[in-house]
């Protein structure tokens, strides 16, 4: 083996303390002079940005700094730079490959021995990582919020990508929906910044197909997974290379969304910004396809619910008997129009009281027990009693009840009834028993 590489000589020292500090930090540092000028920076800030000394100095520093954050910067810094007061900055700086990283910086004024200023001193650390896993979950909390809140994919998508979009610096977002007849990708919709030059590359894009294993929307389709082009004017396959030039878009990436198996859509985003593959950002696109397609899943399953118990609904408006839905405890929260026949209620006087109100006192303990039964089996309850009119009568009736319940946990979500009058069967059977000769 080699000899280890000797550590940085620092010689701390007199006048060379700070030039040696500044040699083996491992952090940016920069100085300015009493006029916001910067007269100094260290050797790892040169090569974190890649350009001569000569360019970082003066005001030349600014030219690194992401065009988005530069307004906000010199506001922040020039205003505490004129209060002489500590300022702390987070912003993305141009590395030498050409990606953005985001920067915390922390700067303080300095003083000489006769407390004059002389300018700022400050440190700048790379934060890429942590920035983007902040970003990554206001960007997911905020499209769990669209979800909840939407009908569906269609009535989602342009909130989805904008949530995208905005939290994790993307210019362009698009969705992309199969189209089963061709076996290809269709655009659906598209959201950008509101940045010169993008509505030209929206309007192109909106209703655009690719065939299955073409272009970017179409490798997504075909292999089922997230995606990155680092630099789309060098990627061969990306079939928009001109007009995403054009628009100024440097780096693409896109990610599937799957719905029972199958695929359901494909989201794209573009960005202006050289951006190289990054681990974080693609396990945040599987992420939120994942909430998109339980989403999709979710909705499937509320509209088949929804058409079911329209059915329901129909059967029971239009059945002789009266149907009752019941909480566990016995609360009505639906009945059927029959009710007016057999009880004189209106089915709203029924909702929200306890069906044990209308029920004759000495068949209360008997429907207890029927009752326990319909929580603890799941076979079907039949039980015959005296139900109150609304006239205040009483009239003989026969329920026939069962539970429903959850599919994960077990528990009862609510109990179905069908009840009809049997007052007059009740008679005729009354009379058989006392004419029976056998007796």
């Amino acid at each position: 083996m080699s000899d280890p590489k000797p550590p940085v000589s620092a010689d701390f020292t007199g006048a060379t303390l700070f030039q040696s500090l500044c040699e083996c930090a491992p952090v940016l540092i920069w100085k300015t002079d009493a006029r916001m000028m910067c007269d100094f920076v260290n050797p790892r800030y040169a090569e974190f940005t890649g350009r001569p000394l000569a360019q970082q100095l003066g005001d030349g520093y600014l030219a690194d700094i992401h065009p988005d954050d530069l307004p906000r910067y010199t506001e922040i810094f020039g205003a505490h730079f004129s209060e002489r007061l500590p300022c702390t900055l987070e912003f993305r700086l141009r590395r030498h490959d050409g990606e953005y990283r985001w920067m915390l910086e922390h700067a303080m004024p300095m003083y000489g021995p006769g407390e004059e200023f002389l300018g700022y001193m400050g440190t700048t650390l790379d934060i890429t990582e942590r920035r983007v896993a902040e970003l990554r979950q206001r960007a997911e909390l905020e499209v769990l919020r669209t979800l909840h809140s939407s009908a569906d994919l269609r009535a989602a998508g342009e909130r989805v990508m904008e949530a995208i979009g905005r939290h994790l610096n993307w210019h362009i977002g698009e969705m992309w929906l199969p189209d089963p007849q061709l076996d290809a990708m269709r655009c659906e919709s598209v959201w950008h910044a509101k940045e010169p030059g993008l509505m030209r590359f929206a309007a192109m894009s909106r209703g655009r197909t690719f065939f299955r294993g073409v272009g970017l929307p179409g490798r997504i389709m075909d292999q089922r997974r997230a995606m990155w082009v680092a630099e789309i004017g060098e990627d061969r396959l990306f079939k928009r290379s001109l007009v995403t030039e054009r628009a100024g878009l440097c780096t693409a990436f896109g990610f599937p969304v799957s719905s029972h198996g199958e695929l359901a859509a494909v989201f794209i985003f573009l960005s202006r910004d050289r951006r190289a593959e990054c681990a974080q950002t693609m396990g945040t696109g599987m992420a939120l396809g994942s909430h998109l397609g339980s989403f999709l899943e979710r909705r499937s399953a509320e509209l088949r619910l929804r058409s079911s118990e329209e059915q329901f609904r129909l059967m029971a408006e239009n059945s002789t008997d009266m149907v009752s839905l019941h909480d566990s405890s016995g609360l009505y929260t639906f009945a059927s129009a029959a009710c007016r026949s057999l009880l004189g209620y209106e089915p709203e006087e029924l909702i929200g009281h306890d069906a044990y109100e209308f029920f004759h006192p000495d068949d209360v303990l008997r429907i207890r027990g029927t009752h326990g039964e319909v929580l603890d089996q799941h076979d079907v309850q039949t039980v015959r009693y005296r139900l109150r009119r609304r006239s205040g009568g009483f009239v003989w009736v026969e329920t026939t009840a069962r539970s429903v319940r959850d599919g994960a946990t077990g528990k009862v979500r609510e109990i179905i009834c069908s009840t009809r009058g049997i007052s007059d069967r009740w008679k005729a059977e009354e009379w058989a028993e006392d004419s029976d000769p056998a007796r």
